[in-house]
């Protein structure tokens, strides 16, 4: 394998963690609270322990009725947003050893029958 796709393969893993919770966090701190501004909700916190808390927006039956496909994901809690990333996450871990073994399979297939077809026969 050449030396930059084996970089590439080796950030695969730490990439397909970070990209998915990252997004979440990113969705959590910047985009939801902007667009929940933006169409007047009240923000609800509830604390959960001593340092975190989890929270979401509440918005009035006139501005569900306006943007409800917004509203039902302003309406989401962080922690389930943030937990959705970490599924995305698992899954797309999970995709990514799976191509590892099948790709690593088919290589030890491929060497066999390699072998196989030069090795000289008995008669």
């Amino acid at each position: 394998m050449p030396r930059s796709r084996t970089r590439l393969r080796a950030l695969a893993l730490p990439l397909c963690v970070a990209a998915p919770i990252g997004v979440a966090v990113a969705l959590n701190t910047a985009v939801r609270p902007r667009i929940a501004e933006r169409l007047g909700g009240t923000r609800i916190t509830h604390r959960t322990t001593f340092k975190s808390a989890d929270g979401w927006w509440e918005f009035g039956a006139g501005v569900r009725a306006a943007h409800p496909a917004a509203t039902r994901f302003l309406e989401l809690s962080d922690g389930a947003i943030v937990m959705i990333g970490v599924a995305v996450a698992a899954l797309a871990c999970a995709a990514l050893l799976a191509s590892d073994r099948r790709t690593r399979s088919e290589k030890r297939a491929r060497a066999r029958s390699d072998t196989s077809d030069r090795a000289p026969r008995r008669e």
